[in-house]
């Protein structure tokens, strides 16, 4: 049996390293004798050479990536053939033979169909797979975040691109309910996401104990649509950075992705220890090093999804400074609603006493 994992993520997102390597596990678990390929990451060795050594004990194979050009002409051919009769061989050059006769593929866990960081990325979050479904019928959606769309648009391409998907598998309970709305039918399931599976996996690894300290995560990305409320953001996360260390606790600023486009949380946390030099600025090469790092705190604010599933699993108190719906959908699922923070409300920090 072969089977293929696309739609990776960036290298840089250590959240997407721990979903790819739950999916592998999953997978290895239902097809002991299959040969898997994952397509992209064919710099992993370099960048996490813990996360590829475990690829490497479950027999997998590291191909090109689906996508492999950004450039605006590339993305401008691929939009267009969402609905023109364009053959995917033209767009899915190396990998075309292998993506083809695979007998299932498998579209790993990510934001699809989301218009949280615009349309932009919106129309990236399912291009991958959709190409793919264009030569091979067996795609399968494996532990998305859906939603939220609003526009007319963004329905009907909706509508339109999940006929061709063989099956859905949603990470959270509003994601459900959110494609629901628009598609109800026996090919949804609600499924865990992938990274407890990965966290799981690693934590017997690990050897550390507690100390009294805290890591706090801010998120870049959360202001690219609400750039305005930027102010209200930096304010209140540098209140609860302020408390944290009137508890006398060691303050950690951190993230779970360490690009340098918008996404550049690092942008954040280089204000905030400017602001409050007693802090603490790490910035890891693996995942197994944001994992020990976590494991040793107390406590864990973040704005970043994947450092509150990673602490969850390590037994960690969860605060999330984040009010997206598939923050939501995970908290809730975690039976966590009362640790949720919207950081674009002003005075809004009551709840953070309680905690």
């Amino acid at each position: 049996m072969n089977i293929s994992i696309i739609s990776l993520g960036g290298i840089d997102n250590f959240g997407e390293r721990a979903i790819l390597f739950g999916t592998i596990i999953e997978l290895r678990k239902k097809y002991p004798s299959a040969k898997i390929a994952i397509h992209g990451y064919k710099n992993l060795k370099e960048k996490d050479h813990h996360l590829y050594n475990k690829l490497r004990e479950n027999s997998i194979c590291i191909c090109e990536s689906i996508i492999n050009s950004k450039s605006l002409c590339s993305k401008i051919c691929s939009i267009f053939s969402l609905f023109l009769k364009i053959r995917p061989r033209h767009l899915i050059l190396e990998e075309y033979e292998y993506l083809k006769k695979a007998d299932a593929i498998y579209s790993k866990g990510k934001e699809s169909f989301t218009n949280s960081y615009g349309f932009k990325f919106f129309v990236d979050s399912f291009l991958g797979f959709y190409l793919v479904s264009r030569l091979n019928k067996n795609v399968i959606l494996y532990g998305h975040s859906i939603g939220p769309f609003d526009t007319r648009l963004e329905r009907f391409i909706v509508k339109h691109v999940c006929k061709k998907v063989k099956k859905i598998y949603v990470r959270d309970s509003e994601s459900l309910k959110e494609l629901k709305k628009i598609k109800s039918d026996e090919r949804v399931e609600l499924i865990k996401d992938f990274a407890f599976k990965a966290v799981e996996a690693i934590s017997t690894e690990l050897c550390v104990e507690k100390k009294k300290q805290a890591i706090v995560v801010p998120n870049a990305a959360l202001l690219k649509k609400r750039y305005k409320d930027k102010t209200i953001y930096l304010e209140n996360v540098g209140i609860i950075i302020k408390k944290l260390i009137d508890s006398e606790r060691k303050v950690i600023l951190l993230s779970s992705v360490i690009a340098n486009d918008w996404n550049d949380d690092y942008q954040l946390c280089y204000y905030f220890k400017n602001k409050y030099p007693e802090v603490e600025l790490r910035k890891h090469l693996s995942l197994v090093e944001l994992l020990m790092d976590i494991k040793e705190s107390e406590i864990i604010i973040s704005s970043r999804l994947h450092p509150l599933i990673l602490g969850y699993g390590l037994s960690v108190k969860l605060v999330a400074l984040n009010a997206n719906l598939k923050v939501k959908g995970i908290m809730k699922d975690l039976h966590l609603e009362k640790n949720i923070i919207d950081p674009f409300i002003k005075d809004n920090l009551q709840k953070f006493e309680l905690i």
